[in-house]
């Protein structure tokens, strides 16, 4: 099965991320971070060095997604 592994980088724990990834048996596996987003995807404006520096890291993130699961061949429909 596919697999995305998204890191909040806004966060502590998105190194947890890299680890799934590592350990997935997937052929199709991808690893991604999200740059000030926190563990639940809203910009960590805490740690910007100045507004807006992370963006709206929600939408980079859904965008992202998007896109992924739209890949071409993504996901197959195999009948038996």
């Amino acid at each position: 099965m596919p697999l995305l592994a998204a890191g909040m980088t806004g966060g502590w724990e998105y190194l947890a991320s890299e680890v799934i990834y590592e350990n997935a048996k997937s052929n199709d596996k991808t690893l991604v971070f999200v740059e000030g987003a926190s563990h639940l995807f809203t910009t960590a404006k805490e740690v910007e060095r100045f507004p807006g520096e992370f963006g709206d890291t929600m939408k980079t993130l859904y965008d992202y997604v998007d896109s992924w699961l739209s890949a071409k061949g993504r996901f197959l429909c195999i009948l038996r």
